[in-house]
């Protein structure tokens, strides 16, 4: 089983912890958001347009000719109480979905 470690910080516990993270764990999360999501149109709490369209968004990862938002993922995984960075960097979220085996691209529309 894949495993890769992913950097979250805790909001409860005040502090930075690694949480192990499988690609099993990943394609489970991806089906739970096809299931909440069918139209991909996830809205961030607070914003008006859908992540595809809001510019704070700059990744996206893919599965099955797909696209989805990385933190979102994870965040479904780890709890959303818990913050994740979105960058490249070893235990952020791009480079531990790349670590699983998923293609990580900036956003299609993305300039």
């Amino acid at each position: 089983m894949e495993v890769a470690q992913l950097s979250v910080w805790d909001d409860l516990k005040q502090e930075t912890r690694s949480v192990d993270v499988t690609r099993e764990q990943v394609i489970s999360a991806l089906e739970w958001y096809d299931d909440l999501y069918p139209g991909n149109d996830y809205t961030p709490y607070g914003k008006k347009k859908p992540w595809t369209e809001n510019n704070t968004y700059r990744w996206a990862v893919w599965h099955d000719d797909r696209f989805y938002p990385p933190k979102v993922i994870l965040g479904r995984i780890v709890g959303e109480d818990k913050k994740l960075w979105g960058g490249n960097l070893s235990r952020q979220a791009n480079a531990v979905l790349r670590a699983l085996g998923f293609e990580v691209t900036p956003k299609p529309g993305i300039r």
